[in-house]
């Protein structure tokens, strides 16, 4: 079979996972629970380096980490696997994850883009044999191999610069390039955000390989894609990039869940009927997830640069709690309350949403979801 990722996947999906029994066991790479370009290609790029490494005891498959008609939502994933051949229906979503372990078949697992598994996916892994992440270490899973956590722009470039330093100048690498360089120009906005050296070390590897394509019009495509969320319900878009955590004190807990938003609020609020509409669908959202405070993190560049907002939602009971964490906070992100135009506080009293600007555009949620942990912790 020749080494390409298309047949890789091909592989995978029409003789190796067929072949699974009850006995069986399985090793599959998967990125965290918002999906993201990042996630998914670090995990699609994971499994297929280690296929062409040459590995004699199975493949690992690639699993994104959402169910399936949750891809759609993600236009820069789908606009890249298209560009590059890649049928969705090649690949692994949170059902047949379930699935395999309803067949009790016994799943270890390769953590990249995270370095704590996922509640979601928890019950149906046994055991992490390696990490690949650039968040905050959280001390886990000391004996996987690799173990590597550390701070770039992107996970993508630590996959790569992990593969190609095993496998050298391979020319199977060829396929997986245009995937791994595509995430880090979305996570570093074509290298110009949170840039660290293995993501510049990564840069110049791409470009040894002929399957290295001029960035700049490669990243307008992605963003454009990206950024395209027109015709998306409510619900969706807070579901697109959505990341859940329990910060726990003691005996107590608190469960917050943040979505990250490529629009600003203002257009939000004008694309759903105003801001009464689009929050009456947060609460939803909320409720849904049984969360006790909704973050939404807004991103988005215009002719004046770049800009985030930070919009609070919680549970009534936690509305007290809410104001706390969000003044614990203030002085980090720099936020600045609006009290004029569109955004606003919601008109329910029982559910006041606080809205900010966040002058501190550097913080993106990778860095706030650590600061709100740490004010939690910190209560008296």
């Amino acid at each position: 079979m020749s080494q390409t990722l298309k047949s890789f996947l091909l592989h995978l999906r029409n003789n190796y996972i067929t072949k699974l029994g009850s006995s069986s066991r399985l090793k599959i790479a998967i990125g965290n629970e918002s999906a993201d370009f990042d996630s998914v290609v670090s995990a699609i790029g994971y499994a297929y380096c280690d296929y062409i490494s040459g590995h004699q005891d199975g493949y690992i498959v690639p699993v994104i980490n959402v169910n399936r008609p949750d891809l759609k939502m993600r236009r820069d994933i789908v606009f890249a696997l298209q560009k590059f051949d890649i049928d969705d229906d090649l690949l692994f979503f949170k059902e047949d994850l379930e699935e395999w372990s309803g067949r009790s078949v016994s799943i270890e697992a390769v953590l990249v883009d995270h370095n704590v598994i996922s509640r979601s996916i928890k019950e149906f892994v046994g055991s992490i044999s390696s990490v690949i992440d650039h968040h905050k270490d959280e001390g886990l899973y000391l004996d996987a191999t690799p173990r590597i956590v550390k701070t770039t722009g992107s996970c993508s470039s630590l996959v790569f610069n992990y593969w190609q330093e095993k496998l050298g100048n391979n020319p199977s690498l060829n396929p997986i390039v245009p995937l791994l360089l595509g995430a880090v120009l979305i996570d570093t906005s074509n290298y110009q955000y949170k840039v660290e050296t293995p993501d510049i070390e990564a840069l110049e590897r791409y470009k040894m390989y002929p399957t290295y394509i001029e960035r700049n019009r490669y990243y307008e495509e992605l963003k454009t894609a990206k950024d395209d969320i027109k015709g998306l319900s409510i619900i969706e878009i807070l579901r697109k990039d959505y990341k859940q955590f329990v910060f726990t004190k003691n005996n107590t807990k608190i469960t917050i869940g943040i979505a990250s938003i490529v629009k600003s609020m203002d257009w939000l609020y004008n694309e759903y009927n105003g801001s009464q509409n689009f929050e009456d669908g947060c609460l939803q959202f909320l409720n849904s997830k049984d969360i006790d405070i909704l973050l939404l993190m807004t991103a988005w560049s215009d002719e004046n640069g770049f800009n985030r907002e930070l919009v609070a939602i919680p549970k009534p009971e936690f509305a007290k709690l809410s104001n706390t964490l969000i003044n614990q906070v203030n002085d980090k992100l720099e936020l600045k309350p609006v009290s004029n135009g569109n955004i606003k506080r919601a008109s329910l009293d029982s559910s006041p949403t606080l809205a900010f600007k966040q002058l501190n555009t550097q913080a993106s949620r990778k860095q706030v979801a650590p600061y709100i942990e740490e004010a939690f912790k910190n209560l008296n």
